[in-house]
């Protein structure tokens, strides 16, 4: 008697991660962008368009005057000599108008913008204290986790925590955050520092206090950005450990936080657009 076939299997279809766009998609769209903005139709568009920006620079007097040469027809006229001064880079005082009120914007904001800077995150991974790399170190706190935050669906944090030998100092160190999924270019990086006397029963920082943007290590979603919040470190040592270390384990990582970022360098904002 042969083998009974069954009748009752059907296909199915498993649910996989969504994703906005992989880097094949990215490097098509620029190609495409590249080879418009290169066509003759569209640089003559753009040789059409006025250069309403001047850069601005201060007289004795601290009156702000045109340094720009700018023809009859509204266009910048280039110059040969280096332009790599500071009163190009951003609007300082006395440049006109001295301020930006969209990388820095002041007075008080609604609640919808407080509800969109609201920054959650969690993290879990394998954390190592090892003894100072310098004198003026008494041991450092290296964490790895994975884990997820409000921007980000999956993603890998690391952070390093100095405390100093004299007993008086703060509690010092900082930490990045990184995008598994690298087209949207998102780094957020951030400086830490806390009391001395912010520690667990084991001796071991676990209350950051002073959490800050660190604009050189930022990227994507978080450039040009600033940072207040607190971050809480619950810490499960175990029995082994390399012959360096002091302690190692598993530690698990929470940051509560406000994030203020213009949204202006983020390339997946873009991918509903067709070039």
């Amino acid at each position: 008697m042969g083998r009974r076939i069954a009748r009752n299997r059907k296909p199915t279809v498993e649910m996989m991660e969504h994703r906005e766009l992989l880097s094949l998609v990215t490097d098509i769209m620029a190609g495409n962008y590249n080879a418009m903005v290169n066509s003759p139709k569209v640089r003559a568009l753009l040789d059409g368009v006025s250069n309403p920006g001047t850069t601005q620079a201060a007289s004795a007097s601290g009156q702000v005057t045109t340094s720009a040469t700018v023809t009859s027809k509204g266009r910048l006229t280039p110059t040969s000599q280096s332009i790599a001064l500071p009163k190009n880079q951003g609007f300082l005082p006395p440049a006109s108008p001295g301020y930006n009120l969209l990388l820095q914007p002041t007075g008080t904001a609604t609640s919808a913008e407080v509800k969109r800077q609201l920054f959650k995150a969690v993290y879990r991974g394998p954390y190592i204290i090892t003894p100072g790399a310098f004198s003026s170190q008494a041991m450092l706190v290296n964490i790895r986790g994975a884990g997820t935050n409000t921007t980000m669906l999956h993603s890998d944090i690391q952070m390093r925590l100095a405390v100093a030998t004299d007993p008086t100092l703060e509690t010092t160190g900082a930490a990045a955050i990184f995008d598994r999924n690298i087209n949207s270019n998102s780094v957020l990086g951030l400086d830490l520092a806390t009391p001395r006397t912010n520690v667990d029963s084991g001796g071991r920082p676990n209350q950051i206090t002073g959490v800050t943007l660190d604009v050189n290590s930022s990227a994507g979603v978080y450039d040009e950005a600033f940072a207040q919040g607190v971050i809480d470190i619950h810490y499960y040592p175990t029995g082994k450990k390399i012959r360096s270390a002091v302690q190692q384990g598993t530690a698990v990582i929470k940051i509560y936080g406000q994030i203020y970022a213009p949204n202006v360098d983020f390339i997946l904002r873009n991918s509903d657009i067709n070039p």
